[in-house]
């Protein structure tokens, strides 16, 4: 009799609801910030980027993702969140609208 009963391997499909979850409670929290829809629109640029970086590893990995691949699935949207705030301010500034974020 085998005791050492290994973890459930996750997959792709099971790390998706969760995403989809955190990303929909970011996004309602985002848009009920008063600031003309500034955060929304950042958080935007976050979700697209976030799903463009899901397609580029599907396509690269063929659907043979690692656990890191997994991980940055079901948290990677809040790092994009993050980053997209650095970067868009950023680039706002170069382009003389920094007075707005």
């Amino acid at each position: 009799m085998n005791t050492s009963a290994q973890p459930p391997i996750a997959t792709l499909r099971s790390e998706l609801p969760f995403a989809l979850v955190l990303q929909t409670i970011i996004m309602v929290v985002a848009g009920m910030i008063l600031d003309g829809g500034g955060v929304l629109q950042i958080c935007f640029y976050a979700f697209v980027a976030f799903w463009i970086g899901v397609g580029v590893l599907r396509f690269r990995r063929r659907g043979v993702l690692t656990r890191v691949d997994l991980f940055l699935i079901r948290y990677g949207f809040i790092l994009a969140c993050i980053l997209s705030f650095i970067i868009t301010r950023w680039i706002w500034q170069l382009r003389g609208y920094g007075q707005y974020l």
